[in-house]
């Protein structure tokens, strides 16, 4: 099963590398998840109806949000169009994450 989905490329799409890190990166983490969490609100979603939107699970959502996750470009971009997010809101996401 790993492999068929490996070779269909989801987990490179989707990588997302977790906590291993410093503690000014982690306190960033947490930052960008605080900021993800608000937008989700904001836009009126629930963690799995941004999930479902943005073709990634729940649980990865969740990790994110709080700050356990770095998420891949990639899923930072599914996010980020999930929410509906302008070009300058979606800019300031993707620099927290950087």
């Amino acid at each position: 099963m790993v492999a068929a989905l490996a070779g269909l490329g989801v987990f490179s799409s989707l990588w997302c590398r977790t906590l291993g890190m410093g503690s000014e990166r982690q306190e960033r983490m947490k930052v960008l998840g605080a900021r993800l969490r608000a937008l989700r609100a904001e836009a009126g979603l629930s963690g799995a109806a941004l999930a479902q939107g943005a073709g990634v699970g729940q649980p990865t959502v969740s990790k994110v949000e709080n700050g356990r996750m770095v998420p891949s470009s990639d899923v930072l971009e599914r996010l980020a169009r999930a929410l509906l997010l302008d070009e300058a809101t979606s800019r300031e996401v993707r620099e927290l994450s950087a």
